[in-house]
């Protein structure tokens, strides 16, 4: 087991101010602006991607921590499934281990997010289209047996993070055939103590992007915490088990008072 903390200097809620709210989108849309012009096509042993992503929470002031079996890249390829709470999930993700994600096709069009998205290897989704949805099956079937690890978002939208809907089984199909390990990750966002749930990370209800945004920014003391259970292989279990396993063992840990049983955190450079 291991815990990785990556710092950020989280500030008390009444200190975020508006210049301090100014400075951080500055420093934030810098940051972007240098991830569009460096984060070239994906490649998944580039370690860039993670560093970025560091940099984004820490210029959000948020913190992170990753409990649990991280994953061991010279063991994968992964799919990589989560409960989706906010558009911050795929960063949080990939701040330990970079993925390509199965986005819906709408965010392609997203500014900022959409160019993002696209540099950083997402196989977009068209929803309701049994023809995309075969298409990206073949897609991730490929990309799984060059040893390309994938991330998946199973609900097929967001919730304010207390609990898990079902899971579409569909994409998991892609590992059985490939026998990719599947890695179910919890994914939570609290206030204060930790268990308090942080609702102005949950992007719902038909909220824009920038109201998200802001809801972010004014957020003085955020925290987002990734417990990754153990790689489950498929060898003869089907899509449906695979990914009702995988939601068990989410929900679970998302119930659960403690988190994972880790040895201390550690700060990432």
């Amino acid at each position: 087991m291991q815990s990785i903390l990556i710092g950020s200097g989280i500030l008390p809620e009444e200190s975020v101010l508006l210049p301090t709210r100014i400075l951080r989108t500055v420093f934030l849309g810098m940051h972007v602006l240098q991830g569009l012009g460096r984060v070239r096509p994906y490649h998944p042993k580039s370690g860039y991607i993670r560093k970025w992503c560091w940099g984004f929470f820490r210029h959000l002031n948020i913190r992170v921590e990753h409990l649990g079996c991280l994953p061991d890249p010279a063991r994968g390829p992964y799919l990589v499934v989560s409960n989706h709470v906010s558009w911050l999930d795929p960063v949080g993700i990939s701040s330990v281990h970079p993925v390509r994600f199965v986005s819906k096709s709408e965010i392609g069009q997203w500014p900022v997010l959409g160019p993002l998205s696209r540099r950083g290897g997402a196989v977009f989704l068209e929803r309701g289209s049994p023809r995309s949805l075969k298409g990206v099956s073949q897609e991730m079937e490929t990309l799984l047996g060059q040893g390309e690890s994938i991330g998946l978002f199973p609900e097929g939208t967001t919730t304010k993070g207390s609990g898990v809907l079902p899971f579409a089984p569909a994409l998991f199909e892609p590992a059985c055939r490939t026998k990719a390990s599947v890695l179910p990750v919890a994914i939570k966002y609290t206030r204060k103590n930790g268990t308090e749930l942080a609702l102005s990370a949950a992007f719902v209800d038909n909220q824009s992007f920038l109201s998200s945004f802001k809801s972010i920014l004014n957020e003085g003391d955020l925290r987002v915490t990734l417990s990754w259970t153990p790689p489950v292989r498929p060898d003869e279990m089907s899509r449906r088990n695979l990914a009702e396993l995988s939601r068990n063992r989410i929900e679970a840990i998302l119930k659960s008072e403690k988190s994972l049983d880790t040895e201390a955190p550690f700060l990432l450079p």
